[in-house]
């Protein structure tokens, strides 16, 4: 019995060691998710924060961009063939990029429109329609409408259409 009583405290020390070690382990590894967690938030919270500032700030910029675009399109003597609208701006998350809408009209009689998306950062027109969807599914979110946004577009290239079709037919 003597040696029995002898391991049997090494052995309670020992548990009692283990136990509270994984207790305190327990404890390392709860504080170190708490904070990877509250980074994360944070992290979060200053995208968030910078994409709100980027969307307001494309405001400004998409207007500052309209008139640069309208310049560059100019004649040598500062005269232009096309009038320009500018229509719509937004910022796209997915492509962290700005971006506007500009109408060409070619005359007020007769209105001969092409919508070009122009990305408002490079001043640079755009061919990927993917940018500008992305822009219509934020402003979507933004107003809360699951409706799809239509635009007059489809309808004004039906009427350019038939306006080219009934000037090219009374031409011959």
């Amino acid at each position: 019995m003597s040696k029995l009583s002898k391991l049997t405290l090494p052995v309670a020390i020992l548990i009692t060691g283990i136990i509270l070690g994984g207790f305190y382990y327990a404890s390392q590894v709860n504080k170190q998710k708490s904070i990877e967690r509250q980074q994360e938030i944070k992290l979060l919270e200053d995208r968030k924060t910078e994409e709100v500032k980027k969307k307001t700030d494309c405001s400004s910029i998409a207007r500052a961009a309209f008139k640069s675009y309208e310049e560059s399109k100019k004649n040598k003597d500062g005269s232009s063939n096309w009038s320009y609208s500018y229509e719509v701006f937004g910022y796209s998350p997915s492509f962290d990029t700005c971006v506007f809408s500009v109408e060409e009209i070619l005359t007020l009689d007769l209105v001969v429109d092409s919508r070009i998306i122009v990305d408002a950062y490079t001043n640079r027109e755009i061919v990927d329609w993917t940018i500008w969807n992305d822009v219509i599914e934020n402003i979507r979110k933004k107003e809360g409408n699951d409706a799809p946004i239509v635009s007059g577009f489809d309808s004004e290239q039906k009427t350019n259409k038939e306006i080219f079709q009934r000037i090219y037919s009374e031409s011959f």
